[in-house]
Order: structure tokens, then C-alpha cells, then sequence
């Protein structure tokens, strides 16, 4: 028997591969989107891989007119143009398609469905196996024992379905499906089929009249009332709908079939192409496929490269070698540097071996653990990088420098001159795309990096690999940082506003965030221990409520069985489905908690059981044993907005107005003979709006020291300000913070628990008292769609591919973005200003006194009592100072001798 035939539908793949990145496309190393190129070839790899596929042919729709459209010129009408950066991608997968041997088949005149219904029509005779790639459900009228569709999965891989499985999801049988597509229509391809008659109607129709024809001559007896009256209006528009949706099945194309048979997929020709185009992953992945083992790769497909030296990188095992590469780093006056160890967790790993580049294409690796050889003890290896990196006077360059910091200065190296970290340089070019040191090589440098799975065995570490792979792995790593650094420097050196983010905002950063985090902060045991109680006991007393009104027990966190209780029990109104039955998520729990008791008791069991679960049970465990303290780790790179993001654990995120959160940041608590300061910028995102916005009445209420809330209450309700409630007072918060960031008129009556009559007139108001506001937001849309993305008042930038789609969900997604990045974005780069000096502060006046968390607008700093007076005026004056804007910045001033005191 014939191998089987793979037909992928080409543009269906394309536009899915397209629309999954929409939020996060992947762009090349010009900022091209690439998102459909990655998808659909993705696909490609994955059938090979997984289904042994090497008989693919692509089936494409033509640019000419069908013959459905000569038929009925509106049919597709309603869709959406394509994406200008999606049809940018089909000539480069056309290439790369022509490289591997696949024939991309088209047929003026006809539809990629048809070219694929023919070609399994000529599967069937032939008594062949095929299998359709694609989630179009018109296909399903195509398969039978031998013609099976491969319909691809949301997370990857793909479902098979045969016969049964279309029986199983549509309700009816293949043969049938022509008939069930014309009676319920096709919206998206504009076909109207018949108004009023839904899937599971003609599912139902067609289980006992079998087809069409059958349904509508024996009409009468099919159906009574308005679905017959229905039936009978909808005939002829059934009829025409059954021509549209039949797929062709007679179109010669025995030649094509054979021409895939006589070729085969040729992976190298593809390899060749990838690596022409950079994308180098995908061409490490199409040279393993042709057979190349890892030399080869390495030698055919990296080495070599236009401009790029070869490399020589070499172990320091000596003293003498490392008094040679000390020489040249002095020399140099800059190095680029890397640590090994045997933990990502850097407050818990030990230095296996150090990297070193002062040129391009020349490293060396200092190993002080290795699997076959002689090392430096550890003590000398400090004292050697001590005595070069002493008072600064050489710069250091690093990827994730972070890290290496932290490693390096709890064995005792003090670096103090952190020049240059690649990651953030890369993610102030582009925040929208990976920041990782295999993707920026392969992206800006055209090659890719040894793997760490490669030359580490699973389950063991770095000290575990023998000198000559620790070599090439570890130096290679501190060259490709070179390298990097040099290509970042001159785009930064291109543009002078990311440059003055990165050198005046982001690198003078690091280092405080580095102290921070290796300063950490006391966590008292007891006091979570003894709320755990507490709070097991609140949950179990939350969960009999819900038992007793319900009349009996039930597994409470089971989705399951609260949709049986919810829906079926007590006969709720069910919102939106799911693949596991209808939703019981938050947001339809608080909808549903208007109507009945249960479903707010299930809201604050689940608040509880998360407050347990991510921080009572789990921040004890966090703790390190050698000091007794929490050690937060701050990720410059985690926002696009360009706020900071904490994790491991994650101390941003514990509830602050409501008393369980502050139980929990009261376990949080200072040294004796310590004491926390917070200072905390008030309100400042709609400082920056007033600021931004030029809006006469939102700045003089804070110029005049107006309750903001209240002012916008009173416009919005029409009282004096003296008589806004605070229920009003409530709502009027929700739309000052909503409303601009471009929260509708829906969100905003779920929230506030209004009509959405009141909600648009609540939206309506809020404009028309604050016109610099809406001009504000029009223009910030305005110059986002200009500039292909925003930027923050100090000239951060972040991309918005989809600002400009004709995709609505995708540019209102975008249109929020602009917004809120450039109010949210601005606020982080004062605070981060702020942090750089107040650490200036603490260090020149305040030494003893630590910066311990940065929580959105607050810092907590750890202070020895005696000075506390005198550092709070030092701050609140040192924060409010930092900018200055045509609102005055405003920060409160408190203490506690724990972090929940103060809130």
C-alpha cells in the first residue's frame, strides 16, 4: 500500500498559527511578524515527527473568484480582510515549502477545500489512507474509513476523527454533513442556510429523516408550529446553502498526488533556508530530521557565519592562566562574565566555574568543581576576581546579570561595576519578545547555542561534565554575552530614548534590587503557623454553610460537582461553557451571587483556601535557613509596562485593604531594634493621567487637595460634593480607574452591580467632566497606530503588533495597552526613579537602614529606630521631589514593627 497522504489546508493552518500568537506575535530579527511562518512549519515538524509524515501536500486558495462566488457574489462578504503582516508571511512559506519539496496546490477557479476533497476522492479509490490537517468542520464531509481529519488541539497536537467522532460531535453521520451545514448556515462564509434552525435542531431532523430531500417531503410530519414555519420560509435558502457548502470532489489532480509520491521531504534543502533566514531553531530541527547528528549541525549550519570569527575558547586551570586573563581584562577595561552552578535558585547555589570574553570568538572557562579535572580552590578564585574588579575600574557585562551577582557576592566577590546586562538592554529594544540567551542568539547573533540538556545528564549537575564540554558550554556563553552587548550597545547608541531608559533607569536598578533581594525579610513562624489554624478552621466552618444550604456534602473545589449543585440543584442560570461543562469560574460566581446565597459563600471559601494555599502553607517553606528570611527575587523583564514582578515568592499579590492580608503581612516583621517604614505614592496613576492628560479638573482637584473620588462622584451623580455617600464615593473609584483604562460600559455594570444603561451614562459623564481625558486616550490610539506601538513619558517603549489588525478583538486589545502603558509604564519609571534615590539616601546619610520590597507604589524600608524620625522626613521629601509634574506627588509615611501594621 501507497504511504499515507497528509493534505494540510494552508491558509486555515496559516490564519490559526497567526491568530494564537495575536497577543504575543513573534517577530524576526528586523521586527517582521513571523507568527504564521513559526505556527504552520511547527505543524509541519510535528506530523513528521509524530505521524512518520512524508507525503505532504498543502492545498491553497487562489486569489481569483470561485465558483461559489460567481454563484453567489456575497459569499464570504462579512469576513475580514486579512492582516497586512499575515499576507507578508505567504511568500516566505511558499519558499520554504518549495525548499522541502511540498507542492503548495491550488485551482483557479476553486477553493483549497475543494483541492482537498478531490484528493481524497482519489484516496478513496485508490483504497488509500489520507489524513486532512485542519479544524474546519465542512471538511468532516469527507471522511470515512480511509479519509481521516486531523483536527489540531488548543496547546498542541492534534485530534483524529473518523466516522464515529463526527457522529460524536455533530450528531450526525459524515455523509450527512452537507445537508446539516445547509440547514444551520456558515456566518463566517456569510451562507444563511436556515433562519432559526440551530446544530442541535438539525442534528435531531436529520437523525430521523436522514437527508434534506426526506426532511422537506415529509415536511408536515418533521415539524409543527413556528419550526415548521421556519422549515417552509427557509426551503429554497436550504437548497442554495447545500450547493455552497459541497465540497468538489472531481477535480484531476492525479498528477499532483503523483508528484508527491515520486518526491520526498527534503529536510536539509529546509535547514539550508532556515538558517538563510535566521531562524535557527527550526533549522537545527529540519538538519536533525535529515539525519545530520550534532557535529554536522554545528559545522553545516553555525560555523562560518559572515563576520563572525572562529571561535577559540580555553579552560583556566592554573595560576599562571589566570594571570593571563587577568592581564587581559585589565587591558581590556571590559569583560563579559558567567557563572556556573548547581541551583537556579541563587540564594542556594554553588559556584561550580566562572566564564570570562574580552573579544569576540575567545573565552575562557575557570573551573573550581569538574567531573575529570584539577581545580582552583575556591578561596583563590575570589581573591583573583577581587583583586581585577576592585573599585570598579573595570565593567562587567552579563545576561540574567542578576543572578550571577547574587552568586558571586555570597562567596565573598564584591562587583561593583555591573556595566551591562543583555537581557534587559534586550527587552528595552523589544519588550515583546523572548529575552533568553538561546533566543537572542539566535535571533541578533544567527546561530544557536549548545543546549544545557546536551551536556548535562538529566537529574545531575553543572560539576558533574567533564572539562572539554564544560568548556564549550560555559565559555560559549560568556562570548555570545560579548557579542550581544556589542550589538545592543549600538542600537541603544541609535536611539537616545531607550538609551536613556536603560542607562539612567534600568542598570543603576540592578544593583539595589540585587541587595534587596539578598537582604531579604524576616518572616515570624508563629504567627502564620497560628493563623493557618485559624484559617482551617474558617474553611471548614465556610464549607458546612455550603452543606447545610445545600442539604447535603459535596467536594467543594470540584468544578464537577458544583456545576450539579449550581445548575441542576438549584437551578441557576448556567453562563458560559467550557469543555468541562459550564464555567464556575469567579466572574460568573459573583454574577450568580445576586440570585442566590451559595455562590458567595463559594467566592470567599475559594479566597480563603488561595490565601492558605499560595502564602500560610507555603512562605514558611521559603524561608532560608542560613539567616531566617524571605528573599523575594524582582524580574525587571517580567512586565511590559515596565513594572517590576515578584516571585519565588511572589510578595506583590497579598491582599492589602482586607484583614486575612493583612494577617499574613503582619507574620512579616522587623530585626529587634528595627522598625518598618513604608512610603507610599498615593493615587499616583491618576496623578500621571493629570499629568499626561492636561486635564484642567482632574489636576486642579489635586493642586486644591480634593478628595478625587468625591469630586468625580459629584459630577457623576449631580450632588454637592459635601453629600456624596460613600457607596458613591465607591462607585466613582471604579470609573476613575476603570474608565481609562478603557473598561466598557459592560465590565463596568457587573462591577459596580448597575444597569448598563447607568454605566454608559456613568461613562458618558465621566468624559464630558474630564475632556483632556478622552482627548488624551483618542491620542494615545492615535500615535500607538502611527507608531506601531507606545512609550511611557520618559520614552519607554512597547511594541503593539496588533494596534493596527483589522482583527477587532486583537487592536481593542491593543487600544487598551496604549493606554494603559503609558499611564501604568510612567508610574514604574518614577518609582523606579524614586528607588535609585532613596538608595542614593540611605547610602550617604542612612547606612545602616535597608530597602527591603518594592509592592507597586510602595517601598518598606527595615530603619534602627533612633533614626526613624529623621529618615521619614528624607524620604516622603526625597520621593515627592523625584520628578516634577504639574501635579505634585504625594507619598504617605507610616511604621510598624510589622509590614501588616502598617496597611
Amino acid at each position: 500500500m501507497k504511504d499515507k497522504l497528509f493534505i494540510l489546508d494552508g491558509y486555515g493552518l496559516i490564519y490559526r498559527a497567526f491568530f494564537a500568537l495575536a497577543s504575543r506575535h513573534l517577530t524576526d530579527s528586523n521586527g517582521n511578524n513571523v507568527s504564521a511562518v513559526y505556527g504552520f512549519f511547527r505543524t509541519i515538524f510535528f506530523l513528521e515527527k509524530n505521524y512518520g509524515a512524508r507525503r505532504i501536500a498543502v492545498a491553497m486558495d487562489t486569489v481569483e473568484p470561485t465558483h461559489r462566488h460567481k454563484l453567489y457574489p456575497d459569499y464570504k462578504a462579512t469576513r475580514d480582510a486579512a492582516p497586512e503582516d499575515l499576507h507578508a508571511q505567504i511568500p516566505i512559506i511558499r519558499d520554504i515549502l518549495e525548499c522541502l519539496g511540498i507542492p503548495a496546490i491550488s485551482v483557479e477557479g476553486y477553493e483549497a477545500d475543494d483541492v482537498i476533497g478531490s484528493m481524497a476522492e482519489i484516496c478513496r479509490r485508490e483504497a488509500r489512507s489520507c489524513s486532512l490537517v485542519s479544524a474546519d468542520k465542512d471538511l468532516m464531509q469527507l471522511v470515512d474509513e480511509n479519509v481521516r481529519m486531523l483536527k489540531p488541539k488548543q496547546g498542541g497536537g492534534f485530534q483524529e476523527i473518523g466516522p464515529e467522532q463526527v457522529l460524536e460531535e455533530k450528531g450526525v453521520r459524515p455523509d450527512q454533513m452537507v445537508d446539516y451545514l445547509a440547514l444551520i448556515g456558515d456566518s463566517s462564509d456569510n451562507i444563511r442556510g436556515v433562519e432559526g434552525i440551530g446544530e442541535k435542531t438539525a442534528a435531531a431532523l436529520l437523525a430521523k429523516w436522514d437527508n434534506l430531500d426526506s426532511l422537506y417531503k415529509n415536511i408536515d410530519e418533521a415539524a409543527k408550529g413556528v419550526r415548521l414555519l421556519k422549515l417552509k420560509e427557509g426551503k429554497e435558502s436550504a437548497y442554495f446553502s447545500r450547493k455552497l457548502v459541497r465540497i468538489v470532489r472531481n477535480l484531476a489532480l492525479e498528477d499532483e498526488i503523483a508528484s508527491v509520491d515520486n518526491g520526498i521531504v527534503d529536510f536539509a534543502a529546509a535547514a539550508r533556508e532556515f538558517r538563510k533566514r535566521n531562524m535557527i531553531t527550526f533549522a537545527r530541527e529540519a538538519a536533525e530530521l535529515a539525519g545530520y547528528n550534532a557535529t554536522e549541525i554545528k559545522t553545516r549550519l553555525e560555523v562560518g557565519k559572515s563576520g563572525a570569527p572562529e571561535v577559540n575558547y580555553s579552560p583556566i586551570l592554573n595560576r599562571e592562566q589566570m594571570d593571563k586573563w587577568g592581564e587581559r581584562i585589565l587591558e581590556s577595561g571590559l569583560v563579559a562574565l558567567d557563572t556556573e552552578t548547581d541551583n537556579l535558585d541563587p540564594m542556594l547555589a554553588n559556584l561550580i566555574g566562572i566564564s570570562v570574553s574580552v573579544s569576540e570568538g575567545k573565552a575562557g572557562y575557570l573551573p573550581i568543581k569538574c567531573a575529570d579535572c584539577s581545580c582552583m580552590a575556591l578561596g583563590e578564585v575570589v581573591d583573583w576576581l577581587n583583586g581585577i574588579l576592585v573599585n570598579g575600574r573595570i565593567r562587567v557585562v552579563g545576561q540574567n546579570f542578576k543572578y550571577d551577582l547574587k552568586v558571586l557576592r555570597r562567596v565573598g566577590v564584591r562587583l561593583e561595576n555591573a556595566w551591562f546586562d543583555t537581557m534587559i538592554a534586550a527587552w528595552v529594544i523589544d519588550a515583546s519578545s523572548p529575552v533568553g540567551m538561546d533566543a537572542l542568539c539566535d535571533r541578533y547573533l544567527g546561530f544557536s547555542t549548545i543546549k544545557f540538556d546536551d551536556v548535562v545528564p538529566k537529574g545531575s549537575t553543572f560539576d558533574s561534565v567533564g572539562l572539554k564540554e564544560a568548556v564549550a558550554y560555559a565559555a560559549e556563553d560568556a562570548d555570545v554575552t560579548l557579542r550581544l552587548y556589542r550589538v545592543f550597545e549600538k542600537i541603544l547608541k541609535s536611539d537616545p530614548k531607550r538609551a536613556s531608559i536603560f542607562w539612567e533607569i534600568e542598570m543603576p536598578l540592578l544593583p539595589i534590587l540585587t541587595a534587596m533581594e539578598i537582604e531579604g525579610i524576616g518572616l515570624e513562624f508563629s504567627a502564620l503557623e497560628s493563623y493557618g489554624e485559624e484559617l482551617g478552621r474558617e474553611i471548614d466552618s465556610v464549607v458546612s454553610e455550603i452543606h447545610n444550604l445545600c442539604g447535603r456534602e459535596f467536594n467543594v473545589a470540584s468544578p464537577k460537582q458544583l456545576q450539579e449543585v449550581l445548575f441542576q440543584e438549584r437551578g441557576l442560570k448556567p453562563g458560559k461553557k467550557t469543555k468541562m461543562g459550564y464555567s464556575t469560574d469567579n466572574t460568573v460566581l459573583m454574577n450568580l451571587a445576586r440570585e442566590d446565597p451559595m455562590p458567595e459563600k463559594i467566592l470567599f471559601y475559594r479566597s480563603l483556601s488561595k490565601l492558605k494555599s499560595t502564602y500560610v502553607d507555603v512562605l514558611p517553606r521559603l524561608v532560608y535557613p542560613g539567616d531566617g528570611r524571605i528573599h523575594t527575587s524582582y524580574s525587571q523583564v517580567g512586565a511590559a509596562t515596565g513594572r517590576l514582578s515578584s516571585n519565588n515568592p511572589n510578595l506583590q499579590n497579598i491582599p492589602v485593604r482586607d484583614e486575612n492580608g493583612r494577617r499574613i503581612r503582619r507574620a512579616f516583621r522587623s530585626r529587634d531594634g528595627y522598625t518598618f517604614i513604608s512610603v507610599d505614592y498615593s493615587q499616583i496613576e491618576l496623578v500621571v493621567l493629570a499629568h499626561m492628560s492636561g486635564d484642567w479638573g482632574l489636576a486642579k482637584a489635586f493642586n486644591d487637595g480634593v478628595d478625587v473620588h468625591v469630586q468625580t462622584a459629584a459630577q457623576l451623580f449631580g450632588v454637592d460634593a459635601s453629600d456624596v455617600m460613600d457607596g458613591q464615593r465607591r462607585m466613582a473609584k471604579a470609573v476613575n480607574f476603570g474608565v481609562m483604562y478603557g473598561m466598557s460600559a459592560f465590565r463596568l455594570s457587573n462591577e459596580l452591580n448597575i444597569s448598563r444603561k447607568e454605566a454608559n451614562q456613568f461613562i458618558e459623564t465621566y468624559f464630558a467632566t474630564y475632556e483632556g481625558i478622552g482627548n488624551f486616550i483618542n491620542q494615545a490610539v492615535s500615535d500607538a497606530e502611527a507608531d506601531g506601538g507606545t512609550r511611557t513619558l520618559y520614552g519607554r517603549f512597547r511594541p503593539l503588533p496588533g494596534i493596527n489588525s483589522r482583527n477587532k478583538v486583537e487592536k481593542a486589545a491593543s487600544e487598551r495597552a496604549a493606554v494603559n502603558t503609558r499611564i501604568q509604564g510612567t508610574a514604574a519609571d518614577i518609582m523606579k526613579k524614586a528607588m535609585i534615590e532613596v538608595n542614593e539616601v540611605l547610602m550617604n546619610r542612612f547606612s545602616r537602614a535597608k530597602m527591603l520590597l518594592q509592592v507597586h507604589d510602595e517601598l518598606l524600608i527595615e530603619s534602627p529606630i533612633a533614626i526613624v524620625s529623621e529618615l521619614k522626613v528624607a524620604l516622603k521629601d526625597t520621593m515627592e521631589n523625584v520628578v516634577k509634574l504639574t501635579v505634585p506627588l504625594r507619598v504617605s509615611v507610616e511604621t510598624g514593627d510589622s509590614w501588616g501594621d502598617i496597611h
